[in-house]
């Protein structure tokens, strides 16, 4: 995920890279959700506003709309076919 880090209070488009997925990414089908690493009750969907392709890879533009400051796990789902492995990944 590009940026890694951003201000909790300005808006910022985050663009988040899909590697090896065999299908083509449906915005109504994707899910994206920031967990905070200090309540993980506390959940903030993103909107998302952009899908296309670089390369190989296909990627998710999304609209960070501002939260706490904290550790955020990034969470991506489609509900077709389930979570996808974003092990690692935090804003």
């Amino acid at each position: 995920m590009t940026p890694n880090s951003v201000s909790p209070v300005l808006k910022r488009v985050l663009t988040i890279l899909v590697r090896d997925y065999p299908r083509t990414l449906d915005k109504s089908d994707i899910d994206v959700i920031l967990q905070s690493q200090k309540d993980p009750t506390l959940l903030r969907p993103i909107n998302i506003v952009e899908i296309g392709v670089d390369g190989t890879d296909q990627y998710l533009k999304v609209k960070f709309g501002g939260s706490d400051s904290g550790l955020y796990n990034l969470l991506v789902k489609s509900r077709s076919y389930g979570n996808f492995d974003t092990s690692g990944i935090t804003l």
